[in-house]
């Protein structure tokens, strides 16, 4: 596997692309996620576990970021020339709605209407900044886009140039055809019963993202995934 840094908006799949890359590469596959903290590599020595953004392990094949660096109107991460990066979005309203639910996990005093227009309102902005970084204007480097409404339609093939991307070696069709019955990508998300389901406020949220889904050829709220 050649190292890889992968670059994801919340809730645009990575959770799901990783669990692809795990049955398919097993061992091979040395993950590092920012948010574990230092020291807690796993007994079988594929969680890195060095707590560091870059990544710090010469071992390490795949590493998770958010780029959080760039709310609040940071500049986030470097990018390297040098480097390889595998970027996931979504259209941006699902990806907001799917990320305020998992906030109320572990945030449930957040479930009020004024805390999710402002939650948001501030991620319709973190959104546009990483789009303009990642996908729309993006600086020298060696780059694969997955959107997510690509992964969960086309899922074979999204996996397909996914692993053509971050292997040394040719695909195997019988280890890749394992690895998406184990995974099952499926959308879980539930829309419709959001309890701040509001038309008009999407269309607010999407108003704020400018030209950007036309430009990246996403679907708007009400299409697609």
């Amino acid at each position: 596997m050649i190292k890889t840094q992968g670059i994801s908006f919340p809730r645009s799949g990575h959770g799901a692309l990783y669990h692809v890359l795990r049955r398919y590469f097993r061992s091979e596959l040395v993950y590092c996620d920012p948010e574990v903290p230092r020291g807690h590599a796993d007994n079988t020595g594929s969680l890195c576990g060095c707590g560091s953004v870059p990544c710090e392990n010469p071992d390490n094949t795949y590493a998770k970021n958010h780029d959080f660096g760039l709310l609040g109107g940071g500049a986030g991460l470097p990018v390297r020339s040098d480097w390889r990066y595998l970027i996931q979005f979504r259209s941006p309203v699902r990806a907001i709605v799917s990320n305020f639910r998992l906030r109320l996990r572990s945030m449930p005093q957040d479930d009020t209407l004024e805390r999710w227009q402002a939650f948001a309102h501030q991620q319709i902005a973190y959104w546009n900044a990483f789009m303009d970084k990642w996908v729309l204007r993006r600086g020298d480097g060696t780059y694969l886009d997955v959107p997510y409404e690509r992964l969960i339609q086309h899922s074979e093939d999204a996996c397909r140039k996914v692993l053509g991307f971050v292997a040394a070696e040719p695909v195997d069709e019988a280890r890749l055809q394992d690895a998406l019955a184990f995974v099952n990508l499926t959308s879980r998300d539930r829309f419709a019963d959001f309890p701040y389901f509001d038309q008009g406020f999407f269309e607010h949220l999407e108003s704020m993202a400018g030209s950007r889904l036309k430009q990246a050829r996403l679907p708007s709220f009400g299409d697609g995934v």
